[in-house]
């Protein structure tokens, strides 16, 4: 399967992804072709988590 074919979803939950980060994810998500040949779409979330002294904790889930 052609890897630009594979339907892939990018949420970002509590900010605006970047399309910089948006292609960089696309980028690696591209190369899982070279392991398994049948992957027909991905989701990536992407989320801010605030800790108690106001930093921002990025969290990464796929599915």
């Amino acid at each position: 399967m052609n890897p630009s074919t594979m339907n892939l979803n990018v949420h970002s939950i509590h900010f605006d992804a970047d399309n910089k980060l948006v292609t960089f994810i696309q980028d690696k998500l591209s190369k899982l072709h070279q392991f398994h040949d049948n992957i027909l779409s991905g989701e990536v979330f992407l989320r801010l988590e605030h800790d108690g002294e106001n930093r921002e904790n990025k969290v990464v889930r796929s599915a």
